[in-house]
């Protein structure tokens, strides 16, 4: 679910998705100031869920490649009930899983997709979505189910969130950069929840966690999110970072001797920061 991404490989792929006709610049915006130049921002699916909506600044700085937030450890176990669940899944019928599933069979898991270039209206730069999805259903009708596994307690003010990162999939499924697996449009989408509460003892010193398996449909809006996209990067288009977000930690750091003697800021970001 939480993706790792390798800088040097980004910087290889945001080199060569920017065409030579995105670095012409329009009539007019040879002399623009520094946040209308042209640039094609890479957009990870997981950052735009939580990161963009916590702060602001702190993904200013992320995506601009000037600072990166400390990486909050995962706890092995989650790891270990996603990493079974993607196993168990594969190959299976929605039809028993959760109630309101779309029917289908799991067809393919953790596969990386990037998009074509996402044009925003009355903005010069572009951006484009890169990540690796969770799983894909090969829906009975025509097209394909996207699926989002999540071990947590459902909380209903994180749905819309997480509507970001799966419209951002979808997106780059549908708009893919070249050659891809593709078979078909994306007809439903949403999270598949389980919320382990049960320890249940097997023979021979084993046991299994049990819970509830539930499925939030999360409805397909391509017009709010291209009107998201636009708001972001805008935002990354700014000569100076937005102010952070009053209840962010990382940037409880404001002006810290340590980050500054140890390198992690630029002098630019420093000053900035």
């Amino acid at each position: 679910m939480i993706s790792a991404f390798h800088a040097t490989r980004c910087r290889v792929i945001y080199r060569t998705q920017v065409r030579p006709w995105q670095l012409r610049p329009s009539p007019g915006t040879a002399d623009a100031p520094r946040e209308d130049r042209v640039n094609c921002w890479k957009l990870a699916p997981s950052e735009l869920t939580f990161l963009f909506e916590a702060c602001r600044r702190c993904f200013y700085l992320k995506v601009r490649g000037l600072l990166h937030r400390p990486r909050t450890p995962m706890p092995k176990i989650f790891t270990t009930i996603d990493a079974a669940m993607k196993k168990y899944l594969q190959g299976q019928r929605t039809d028993a899983l959760a109630i309101g599933m779309p029917p289908g069979t799991f067809e393919y898991a953790e596969r990386w997709v990037e998009s074509s270039p996402i044009g925003v209206p009355g903005c010069a730069s572009t951006s484009f979505v890169r990540g690796r999805f969770d799983n894909l259903l090969q829906l009975d009708r025509f097209g394909l189910g996207l699926v989002d596994l999540k071990t947590c307690h459902r909380r209903d003010e994180h749905v819309p969130l997480y509507g970001h990162q799966l419209h951002a999939y979808a997106w780059a499924l549908e708009n893919p950069s070249g050659g891809t697996f593709f078979t078909g449009p994306i007809k439903r989408m949403g999270l598949l929840v389980f919320e382990p509460d049960l320890l249940v003892a097997l023979p021979t010193s084993l046991a299994a966690l049990a819970g509830h398996l539930e499925w939030i449909e999360i409805p397909r809006d391509d017009r709010a999110f291209l009107k998201f996209v636009g708001e972001v990067v805008t935002q990354l288009g700014r000569s100076s970072a937005p102010d952070p977000s009053p209840g962010c930690p990382w940037c409880r750091y404001k002006g810290s001797p340590i980050l500054e003697a140890s390198g992690v800021l630029r002098p630019a970001a420093a000053a900035d920061f």
